[in-house]
């Protein structure tokens, strides 16, 4: 894959999803940086196995994920996504359901292309 087009990051974010809804270690491992830095709601930064790990002991539980609005850019061979979501489902065992504002930058790894960084926080 030599150059990101729009749609091979929608193709990447769906698979995203779907990995984040069944929970595929398997998936999600090609998809997230080794490198990942993903900032979460108290501001701490997360990692790749700290992500891998909540799917992989299934800390986090969707029953759904919709995505409401995508925002993206591309920028050569990096993409910059915008997205706010519906989620449903369980975290640690408590029900979740809320709206949230995800920001991922994707970029070209020599395993394709995949998510470096990010963050989630709470949207209206």
């Amino acid at each position: 894959m030599s150059v990101l087009t729009l749609e091979h990051i929608i193709s990447c974010e769906e698979k995203l999803k779907n990995a984040m809804m069944t929970n595929s270690v398997k998936l999600l491992d090609e998809l997230l940086s080794d490198k990942l830095q993903f900032v979460v709601f108290d501001g701490t930064i997360i990692s790749k196995q700290d992500d891998l790990d909540s799917h992989r002991t299934k800390m986090l539980k969707l029953k759904k994920l919709e995505f409401l609005e995508q925002k993206i850019e591309i920028i050569g061979d990096t993409a910059v996504v915008a997205a706010k979501a519906k989620i449903e489902g369980e975290f640690a065992g408590n029900p979740i359901s809320q709206n949230l504002r995800y920001l991922r930058i994707w970029m070209k790894t020599a395993n394709g292309f995949q998510v470096i960084a990010g963050s989630v926080t709470n949207a209206a």
